[in-house]
């Protein structure tokens, strides 16, 4: 009978196997989830280095929309002071030719 009870597994060996298969599948899940951590890491890692260069682009071209903005303002000035200027022009030439219509018949 000896040799029967040695072929049949008994219940501790049979609860270290299924032990050793719950272990075995619990391994291959964190192996798994190693896995996609290091996936998410990397992932996330060149985003963080794309949103980085967007935002020095963005810095730039911040800067030549404030440049461009302020040439803008110094034109609009200019060209306010260009109209004062050919309104004096005007006024002028308009006294002008009053004196020479006073010193011609007058």
């Amino acid at each position: 009978m000896t040799s029967s009870t040695e072929s049949k597994p008994t219940k501790m060996q049979q609860a270290l196997h299924q032990q050793d298969a719950s272990l075995d599948e619990l391994s291959a899940g964190m192996d798994r989830l190693k896995n996609t951590t290091q996936a998410i890491h990397e992932e996330a890692t060149e985003q963080t280095r794309l949103l980085g260069g967007m935002e020095g682009e963005a810095d730039e071209a911040q800067s030549e929309l404030d440049a461009d903005i302020a040439l803008t303002q110094a034109r609009i000035k200019e060209d306010k002071s260009v109209w004062k200027l050919q309104l004096i022009v005007v006024a002028l030439s308009a006294l002008l030719v009053l004196i020479l219509f006073q010193g011609l018949f007058g």
